[in-house]
């Protein structure tokens, strides 16, 4: 009798363990799949003389499509929300996941508002990609984002 319980015991906690990584796993998923499809981004980084600045970082449309032209938009703001001045434009560059090597490179230029920076691309095909956006003092921010297919 007892070797039967023993391997009852052993059968339910390999159970127990099998369910609790299949609880990750779906967790681990979820959060992935909410990152993919939320429409606004954002990285801090200090900057000399700026301090800690989030830049914020939108695309219309969202998600981005791989037909017509998609604007980006950067916000730079400090810690109280106010926007910081970057300059009259923002040098970026865009590659497919995986390559370092950059499909595109532009300018996002500051809107006539003066409240963000924004820039129009179009991405070959569908897929994963990398947005970096170079700011002052040689510092980088990075961003990544998912092209689907037109509906």
């Amino acid at each position: 009798m007892d070797s039967e319980d023993n391997k009852r015991s052993v059968s339910l906690r390999w159970l127990y363990l099998l369910f609790g990584l299949l609880v990750l796993a779906l967790l681990a998923w979820a959060s992935l799949r909410t990152l993919r499809e939320t429409p606004n981004r954002e990285a801090s980084v200090e900057l000399p003389g700026k301090g800690w600045v989030t830049i914020r970082f939108q695309t219309e449309p969202f998600p981005p499509l791989p037909s017509g032209t998609v604007m980006l938009t950067f916000m730079p703001v400090n810690s109280r929300g106010v926007m910081v001045d970057l300059g009259q434009s923002l040098p970026y560059s865009i590659g497919a996941r995986g390559s370092e090597t950059p499909l595109q490179t532009g300018q996002a230029l500051l809107d006539p508002s003066g409240m963000n920076y924004q820039a129009g691309v179009q991405f070959p095909v569908v897929g994963d990609y990398w947005l970096v956006l170079d700011l002052s003092s040689g510092k980088q921010v990075r961003f990544q984002l998912y092209v689907e297919p037109a509906q």
